[in-house]
């Protein structure tokens, strides 16, 4: 596994050092973590690429793939296209996912997420840190600059073991307050998209942790098929504010092992789903390893 992070500031015109430092970023993080590069000799240099002139616009593309035991029998392999978005303060990421690719830039197979611009905003500086984590079945980017871009990646679990499976995959979306949680399954057909985040804090744990505890509670999140609940997402917790200081990375145990957390310190990013406690009170945490 792997994790890093870094201040992203970007100009009122994003810079060509800042695109390529925005990206590298997460390219870095994958490709140490197990979501290797394919064999495709269309892909970008990511050291020499160069921030469109135009806007929506890609400066070229990378394939990647999952590299863990699964992956024989239950292929994903993610294309990814940095550039410029609707303005020269834009940066964005194009990203399609699928069960295949063939060699020459093109995902193929089932597609598992359809081409989607995620933009990566600038226009502002900033000085909260972006966060990129990965393994080799799953990744997620937090990167707050003027807005916040996350954008979440992992395979399903199984009820029983919970362990990932060969079912389908999930993902998280999150652009400027606005939220996609979805559950993508090979074969069969795959639940809606849900727009408000499953997480159901206890109205009891608002202060001091646990019940009064002071131990920091970390609240799951799941996602929903149909005729299930699936164990919680890997990626992406809520946390209370009132119990931990946002922006510090933090230890917990999740399904048995020992992990790191690291809680938002960006007002856009709350994560309750009902009115109590409020979502100003619950927000995201990240893995961080």
């Amino acid at each position: 596994m792997s994790a890093n992070n870094a201040i992203l500031a970007f100009s009122a015109t994003v810079s060509q050092a800042e695109f390529q430092a925005a990206y590298n970023l997460i390219a870095n993080v994958l490709q140490a973590a197990g979501i290797t590069k394919v064999v495709d000799a269309g892909q970008v240099d990511v050291a020499t690429m160069n921030f469109p002139g135009v806007n929506n616009t890609v400066a070229g593309y990378e394939m990647r793939q999952f590299t863990d035991a699964l992956q024989a029998t239950a292929p994903v392999y993610i294309k990814l296209e940095p550039g410029r978005g609707a303005a020269a303060t834009t940066m964005c990421i194009y990203i399609t996912i699928g069960t295949g690719q063939d060699g020459a830039g093109n995902i193929t197979g089932t597609t598992l997420y359809a081409r989607d611009q995620r933009l990566l905003n600038g226009g502002v500086t900033t000085t909260i840190a972006s966060v990129v984590s990965a393994g080799t079945n799953r990744f997620i980017w937090n990167i707050p600059s003027n807005v916040v871009s996350i954008f979440s990646l992992e395979r399903t679990r199984d009820q029983t073991t919970l362990l990932p499976d060969a079912r389908g995959i999930r993902y998280v979306t999150q652009y400027n307050g606005t939220w996609v949680f979805k559950v993508q399954l090979f074969t069969g057909t795959s639940p809606a998209a849900e727009a408000t985040p499953p997480c159901f804090p206890s109205t009891v744990q608002t202060t001091a942790g646990e019940a009064g505890t002071g131990k920091v509670g970390l609240l799951p999140v799941h996602t929903y098929e149909i005729g299930r609940i699936s164990p919680p997402l890997e990626n992406i917790f809520g946390i209370f504010t009132t119990d931990i200081t946002p922006g510090v990375p933090q230890p917990a145990t999740f399904l048995g092992n020992t992990i790191t957390f690291w809680p938002a310190n960006n007002t856009l990013v709350g994560m309750a789903r009902s009115a109590t406690p409020a979502a100003a009170t619950v927000r995201v945490a990240t893995r961080y390893d």
